[in-house]
């Protein structure tokens, strides 16, 4: 049932695609892929509570983000490559993942898996469950809009803050690479 399912679901949208409506189909190919990626997240987040291994591969997964305000439920991954992003949010590299004294990044493209943060505010509720089953909660102190060239001086700046941040591209329907980035800075309550 579900083989024949998400063949169907290739099968539109390949013929999406070769219709060459793609400002159309390209929302449509978005959705394809986040409720792909759903399901078959919720099947590798369950295989990677079962590894004993402490370490992670750049592709493993490495937490569950949950963000109920903007409805985001999703798996991070352990880096936040380029390959990586285009399936899941991915933890920066060099940013924490191992360190709770460190600031902590979670990327991810604003037409993939972040187009919902422009509905967050601050003192929303937002979530982190890692794969030895801690669960760290956060609150959403602010948000901010930073120009792409600034952002390494600024994050260089903020390393050792104990905070998380969201990040992801902006304006969300800007349609192609977009010249901003959007930040949520986040607290960790519990």
């Amino acid at each position: 049932m579900k083989k024949r399912w998400l063949t169907g679901l290739v099968i539109l949208e390949l013929l999406l695609f070769g219709s060459g409506i793609l400002l159309v189909a390209k929302p449509i190919h978005h959705f394809l892929v986040r409720e792909t990626l759903r399901q078959w997240s919720s099947y590798q987040w369950q295989q990677s509570l079962n590894r004993n291994n402490p370490g992670f591969r750049p592709d493993e997964p490495a937490a569950l983000l949950k963000i109920p305000e903007a409805g985001i439920d999703t798996m991070v991954l352990a880096s936040g490559n380029r390959e990586n992003l285009l399936k899941f949010p991915g933890f920066a590299n060099g940013f924490g993942l191992n360190d709770d004294n460190a600031l902590k990044i979670v990327m991810a493209h604003r037409d993939i898996h972040f187009r919902n943060l422009a509905d967050i505010k601050s003192g929303d509720a937002l979530s982190l469950q890692f794969r030895d089953r801690a669960v760290k909660e956060f609150q959403i102190l602010e948000c901010e809009v930073v120009d792409k060239d600034q952002i390494t001086g600024y994050l260089t700046n903020r390393k050792k803050d104990k905070r998380l941040l969201l990040m992801t591209c902006y304006p969300f329907d800007y349609i192609g690479p977009a010249p901003k980035l959007f930040l949520a800075w986040c607290r960790q309550v519990k």
